[in-house]
């Protein structure tokens, strides 16, 4: 019977083999870190760039007529002025009077609105309201800015 021989890993055979790990490890850790930064650089800009257009838009509901169609002395209807003051055109995509959303109104929206551009928007009232009543007006644009004010019915 032959004896085996029994000879350890030369120690330049070991040192040459955890350093190859070490490169290998090395190299694929800093190709996660370098990817994960560029995808983290390209989430900031995206998202800068998106308040930037945010921030450029700016709209003023100028005045609010409120009218009585029916002639039963509360009003049901709402005329709406809204100027675009900011630095870019905009889109008024909601009108929100005193917390009801989805108020029918003419034009249909969504409203584009040019710059220092005006614009009529009728508003059927979610429920009929007595003269003297301070209502809330939102005008929400595409960007998510609401731009709001407080009248008086009457």
């Amino acid at each position: 019977m032959k004896k085996l021989n029994r000879r350890g890993v030369s120690a330049i055979i070991a040192n040459l083999l955890i350093l190859s790990i070490v490169a290998v490890l090395g190299t694929t850790i800093f190709a996660l870190t370098v990817t994960g930064y560029g995808n983290y650089q390209t989430q900031v800009g995206q998202y800068l760039s998106n308040r930037a257009d945010m921030v450029s838009e700016y709209a003023i509901i100028e005045h609010a007529w409120f009218t009585d169609t029916d002639s039963n002395e509360l009003y049901d209807q709402a005329t709406l002025y809204i100027r675009n003051t900011g630095e870019t055109a905009l889109n008024i995509e909601a009108i929100d009077i005193d917390g009801s959303a989805g108020n029918e109104t003419a034009p249909t929206l969504p409203l584009s609105l040019g710059l220092d551009q005006v614009s009529e928007l009728n508003v059927t009232l979610s429920s009929e309201v007595a003269s003297g009543t301070l209502l809330y007006v939102e005008a929400v644009t595409g960007e998510g800015n609401v731009f709001s004010a407080y009248f008086e019915v009457g």
